[in-house]
């Protein structure tokens, strides 16, 4: 015997195959922004970050023409802006060109502000990635 569902259902349930399928084995969401000619987008690993566990923050960095953005000076800030926080600047080291990653904690849960600024040959590029910790 063949059960058969109402066609209402029967969507219902391919849409949610659907959602489920597309919530697993993806990578980590990107944040991407530009400014000063500069794009930077930066992912987390693990997304969204684990409080007191490493994250990875990898930046990647282009210039207007799309390009590799080598050699640059960058800082990383975390701050909590409902909160007063110790100090929270990892250091980012280029790992090819224009990619530079850092390892940093959050040390609680909560919202969390990370102020990239970079410097390359002219004025200060800043961006600023707004996340949320478990």
């Amino acid at each position: 015997m063949r059960l058969r569902l109402p066609f209402r259902y029967r969507i219902g349930f391919a849409a949610l195959v659907l959602l489920l399928a597309a919530c697993g084995g993806q990578s980590p969401p990107e944040l991407t922004q530009t400014t000063n000619g500069i794009t930077a987008t930066l992912a987390l690993t693990p997304d969204p970050p684990v409080p007191m566990d490493t994250t990875t923050l990898t930046l990647t960095l282009e210039d207007a023409d799309g390009q590799p953005l080598t050699a640059a000076d960058v800082a990383l800030d975390l701050t909590m802006p409902a909160m007063p926080m110790p100090v929270n600047r990892p250091t980012a080291t280029e790992t090819e060109d224009g990619v530079y990653e850092a390892e940093a904690i959050f040390t609680m849960a909560g919202a969390w502000r990370i102020q990239v600024d970079v410097t390359h040959g002219g004025p200060t590029a800043t961006f600023t990635f707004d996340l949320k910790t478990k």
